[in-house]
């Protein structure tokens, strides 16, 4: 095992979340108790015992949480760590749609459009209504859309759940909004999320092709000091 790593560095309750079987597993701690060495350590025991690296799955919040991790993973194990799934949810699944994507119409070159970027959309096409900008406010509009695909419903699903004038409205702007991105080749930040969604739950051949399949998920949830 690489001489970065020892037992002898951890409390008990550290070195049995290290040691747990390969798998799933919950880790609760707060901050600064060592999540990120806990998680760290864990991922060198598992390639150290044969996993290939690309089974393994480590997702964090921030990119300063993820970068944190893959250096100390490097530190113990190597050029291997390039082969880890190890990053931001977004970033996780941008490489997946990056790769895959295509089953579902996805251009690997898909630009994503910040928050900048989706304000102008946004803007545009309720100046194309000629809406009051004021009662129908870009920061809302885009908001309810994004709260819409947080939960996974397209623009269809959308509508035929809207309850009030201003979520009609907002009906009507979000299928053209998801199409101005189609044509300029974008997803927004929401979009990464939904679109992997989609594709895992589509496609069975990408879901089950053994570069994705993932044995032994790690989901650090809070802060990583560590």
């Amino acid at each position: 095992m690489s001489s970065s790593f020892s037992l002898d560095s951890l409390n008990p309750q550290q070195q049995q979340a290290v040691m747990a079987p390969a798998g799933p597993i919950k880790i609760l701690a707060g901050a600064g108790s060592g999540k990120t060495r806990v998680i760290t350590c864990r991922i060198s025991r598992l390639v150290e015992e044969g996993a290939a690296p690309y089974r393994i799955l480590a997702v964090t919040f921030t990119n300063k949480a993820a970068r944190e991790m893959r250096e100390r993973v490097e530190e113990m194990i190597g050029d291997r760590a390039k082969d880890l799934w190890l990053g931001t949810f977004h970033s996780v699944c941008s490489r997946i749609l990056r790769i895959e994507g295509h089953a579902i119409g996805i251009d690997r070159n898909f630009v994503v459009y910040d928050d900048s970027d989706q304000m102008t959309l946004i803007k545009g096409l309720i100046k194309k209504r000629n809406l009051d900008d004021k009662s129908f406010q870009p920061r809302a509009v885009l908001n309810e859309i994004s709260r819409a695909k947080e939960r996974l419903e397209t623009p269809e699903q959308y509508s035929r759940s809207t309850a009030g004038y201003f979520e009609s409205i907002v009906g009507d702007i979000y299928p053209e909004y998801n199409k101005a991105l189609r044509a300029a080749n974008a997803l927004d930040f929401d979009d990464i999320l939904m679109a992997a969604v989609r594709l895992l739950q589509e496609s069975e051949a990408v879901r089950t092709k053994p570069t994705l399949s993932i044995s032994s998920p790690i989901f650090l949830r809070a802060s990583t000091a560590a």
